[in-house]
């Protein structure tokens, strides 16, 4: 996709990279933000960046040495392809965690996500920053949003940490929000967690991680078949290896290595509020967590026991094409006789695309809703 601004030609890429045409890097909400931006009369340097999924806004303001809020490892991985592709080395500014501290800067950028909670979180990444600005230089965080995506509830959470809110009028069918007059002594990043209970045990998952009141209904019924059904007959006395792909707040390798003690566990997840949810839920001296969105980093034919419950949104677009990509990989980290188990939604039809990836894959378990698939080498 091509992008004219301030009198340069840009190119951008999606990545991960899609089939569907449709799907462009860059949208009406972005350009919205742009518009905002250029019109703002404020100090740009420094600018925070929120939830820039295909890194194109950090691109376009490579020279205002922006602040760029990292949220995904895809995200990091769109923006350095995207830097490459237009010839403009490193990121000048900040490359920051969602839990880091911004430094000072008198306006940001936010593409509102589809995750309201995840919404909060970088409103009060925003707000523990404006807290400490001067008074005489109040920051200004401008939202951006398809129409079509609005909820009372973004108003809410905005009025929660600032006491101005102010929606702008409808442009190509994008709206921004006008967030500013932080308030003080609101939560801060590291404060919003969720405390969920399953069976025995207690987990905790940052805001903006799936399932935030309860783990969700597919996991329940993965987990509750595994634990009837001795966890795909991985024996409790061997030393076995484990990837738990997507892993979110870690709960599935959590219940399973519960009950075997010489297994070990390879989790990841392109989320970075996963892993560090995951971080606060497993047994450290048994498992490894990692940031990463695919498994680059697992060796060849070193796992025994693949098991996810693959995402098949990518923001507010349904695309199984990521959990394809995961499925793909699997098969290359699986010994010979290992196992792949998916629980997924049933409409997703995975069993004939599993079928031109592997020799085996059968339905162990389903109900209306859901079903649990093992695929083998």
């Amino acid at each position: 996709m091509r992008i004219d601004h301030a009198g340069r030609t840009y190119r951008f890429k999606r990545y991960p990279e899609t089939n569907n045409h449709s799907l462009q890097p860059i949208s009406a909400a972005d350009e919205l933000l742009l518009s905002g931006y250029q019109s703002s009369k404020v100090d740009k340097k420094g600018t925070a960046l929120f939830h820039d999924r295909f890194g194109v806004l950090a691109c376009l303001l490579h020279d205002d040495k922006p602040q760029f809020v990292s949220t995904f490892m895809s995200q990091q991985r769109a923006l350095g392809n995207n830097l490459a592709e237009n010839k403009l080395g490193p990121l000048p500014g900040e490359e920051l965690g969602i839990l880091s501290k911004l430094k000072a800067s008198q306006i940001g950028l936010l593409r509102v996500p589809k995750s309201l909670e995840l919404f909060e979180l970088y409103l009060s990444q925003f707000a523990r920053m404006a807290a400490t600005a001067d008074p005489d230089k109040p920051p200004v965080l401008l939202a951006g949003f398809m129409t079509r995506h609005f909820t009372p509830a973004l108003l809410k959470i905005a009025e929660r940490y600032a006491n101005s809110v102010e929606q702008g009028r409808a442009v190509k069918k994008a709206r921004v929000l006008t967030i500013g007059e932080f308030k003080k002594n609101t939560p801060s990043p590291d404060e919003l967690i969720h405390s969920i209970t399953y069976g025995e045990r207690t987990y905790q998952q940052y805001y903006g991680v799936f399932s935030a009141n309860h783990i969700d209904y597919a996991t329940q019924f993965l987990l509750e078949y595994a634990e009837k059904n001795d966890w795909f007959g991985l024996s409790a006395s061997e030393d076995t290896r484990v990837v738990d792909i997507a892993c979110g707040n870690g709960v599935i390798g959590a219940e399973l290595m519960a009950g075997r003690p010489k297994a070990r566990l390879i989790s990841f997840d392109d989320l970075s509020l996963a892993t560090l949810s995951a971080n606060k839920n497993l047994p450290s001296k048994r498992s490894r967590i990692i940031w990463d969105d695919g498994l680059s980093q697992i060796a060849d034919d070193s796992t025994d026991l693949a098991i996810t419950n693959p995402p098949f949104h990518f923001g507010h677009e349904t695309n199984i094409e990521v959990s394809l990509s995961l499925f793909k990989q699997a098969k290359r980290v699986l010994k010979p006789n290992g196992q792949l188990i998916i629980v997924s939604n049933r409409h997703l039809n995975y069993t004939s695309h599993l079928r031109q990836l592997f020799g085996s894959v059968e339905t162990l378990m389903d109900n209306p809703k859901f079903e649990i698939l093992r695929a083998r080498p």
